[in-house]
């Protein structure tokens, strides 16, 4: 393959239609736009101007990531008091309802020696 010669000029030009690149930072100013005669087609051109456009960018993401990380922790907050409060309502209602069914074997276990004495008055005065 023949060695191709573009000028820096020509080469700049390109590389200003193509536009911003913001995924390939450029942190020494290396590429700097060359004045031009026409003026800039696009508003994007201009960031070359703002060289803390991308790092302005970057450090934003994070801010996000503290919010949903303060939500998230809410969030197991929330389902963990649940969880606690949940707990401490079935054991109560647990214990409530043996306490219940234990009274309720006591009276029927009254009643029935109530109802064998009764059976044995009974047997008694037929007896007689």
């Amino acid at each position: 393959m023949s060695a191709r010669h573009i000028s820096n000029q020509s080469f700049d030009e390109i590389l200003s239609d193509l536009g911003d690149a913001p995924a390939i930072p450029d942190p020494h100013g290396i590429h700097q736009s060359t004045p031009s005669q026409n003026p800039p087609s696009r508003p994007s051109n201009q960031s070359n101007n703002q060289p803390f456009k991308t790092p302005l960018a970057q450090l934003q993401i994070p801010g996000h990531f503290q919010k949903l990380g303060g939500l998230l922790t809410l969030l197991i907050g929330i389902l963990m008091a649940s969880a606690v409060t949940y707990f401490v309502i079935y054991n109560a209602l647990n214990n409530h309802s043996q306490s219940a069914l234990e009274e309720s074997h006591q009276q029927i276990s009254d009643l029935s020696k109530e109802l064998d004495m009764m059976r044995d008055e009974i047997q008694q005065d037929k007896s007689r």
